[in-house]
């Protein structure tokens, strides 16, 4: 005869953690392990007691240098015996580091150009044994197209190394738009907290002039709500971060500018949206989050709803429950609170209370 399946109330408080912090723990069942059929988050209770800015989104993340446009495609060949090979770098902006990682990934490995920041010279490195001659090329297949290797200093028609390891400096200076100032990037932390706009500006601008150079000033339009950050006496840009984009900034269309940096959008300071409850021994890999690649068991997402030193109260309206194929044996159980980019959230030992319903053949 089937044993009865009953249905209990598990109280998981984070006090009680066998192991952990508050947001991400270890809590032990006790001597006696469950057979548990299936399992539901009824509710939850999670403190509001991490700022805006904590450990999770507190760099400042900026770079220093120049990007450039090609506003046409630019051809170059090398000529490897008697066979010549195209290389094609297509328009658009580019960094330095992109341009360059643009163009190594179609050289398959024959070549590596690199900058040298001492001697303002591109440089190229032989990658493979070659037992034939080997050089650029003074040939396009596509004549009306501006000479990639001229335009990088090298002279047409030049023999190059057959040695792996072997570098090669252009005996020029590149043309415009490839003498570009190499582009340096910086993370800068500020310290954790609840901050209104004016604060957080100020804390901004002493993490921007830590590595920019002039009198920076970042400060709001009173009349539009719009950030502009002022000062720099040389180019940067936003890289991504949180703080950029609670400024309003969009790292992925701001360009390198003096100033002032005038940002697209109004600031957001309102932090998370969500919080989720995790635990892979509860859903065992079913109801993944996946934040660039890594993938999270969810066992449900918490909306935020309180203000700071608040409290975020959750009762699920249709719970969903994971059951199990056969009944799993479970003696602890790991439980985190993650944010929405995957990280633990620091509740600075504020304890979690969540309520599961539990459906097994014996009762707690």
């Amino acid at each position: 005869m089937k044993e009865e399946i009953k249905r209990n109330l598990l109280i998981v408080n984070s006090r009680d953690r066998k192991s952990g912090t508050s947001s991400d723990f270890i809590y032990s069942l006790g001597d006696n392990s469950l057979e548990i059929e299936a399992v539901s988050l009824k509710s939850a209770a999670i403190p509001h007691s991490y700022g805006n800015i904590n450990s999770t989104n507190n760099l400042v993340k900026y770079s220093i240098g120049t990007d450039f446009i090609l506003t046409d495609t630019y051809e170059g060949c090398l000529q490897i015996n008697s066979i010549l090979q195209s290389y094609i770098v297509p328009a658009g902006r580019y960094t330095q580091e992109e341009f360059l990682k643009s163009l190594n990934s179609t050289l398959f490995g024959v070549l590596v150009v690199s900058y040298n920041n001492v001697s303002s010279r591109y440089e190229v490195t032989t990658q493979y044994t070659l037992d034939v001659p080997f050089k650029i090329a003074d040939y396009q297949y596509q004549p009306a197209l501006p000479n990639l290797w001229t335009g990088l200093g090298f002279n047409l028609d030049t023999t190059l190394s057959s040695t792996p390891g072997v570098t090669l400096q252009a005996p020029n200076a590149p043309n415009s738009p490839f003498n570009v100032v190499p582009v340096e990037y910086y993370e800068v932390p500020i310290p954790d907290g609840q901050y209104n706009i004016d604060d957080l500006l100020v804390e901004v601008g002493i993490a921007l002039s830590t590595n920019i150079s002039g009198a920076i000033n970042p400060v709001i339009n009173s009349v539009t709500g719009l950030v502009s950050i002022q000062g720099a006496t040389e180019t940067w840009k936003f890289e991504e971060c949180d703080i950029a984009h609670y400024l309003g900034f969009d790292w992925k269309t701001m360009p390198y500018v003096f100033s002032p940096n005038i940002a697209p959008h109004k600031p957001d300071l309102l932090g998370y949206r969500y919080l989720y409850v995790a635990s892979n021994t509860l859903m065992n890999g079913y109801n993944c989050f996946q934040k660039k690649g890594d993938k999270t068991s969810i066992v449900a997402a918490i909306p935020v709803c309180s203000t700071y030193q608040g409290i975020d109260k959750y009762e699920a309206p249709y719970p969903v429950i994971k059951a199990y194929d056969t009944a799993v044996n479970i003696s602890e159980i790991d439980i985190q609170i993650l944010n929405e980019n995957n990280d633990v959230v620091p509740l600075d030992n504020a304890d979690v209370v969540l309520v599961f319903e539990v459906w097994a053949t014996v009762r707690l």
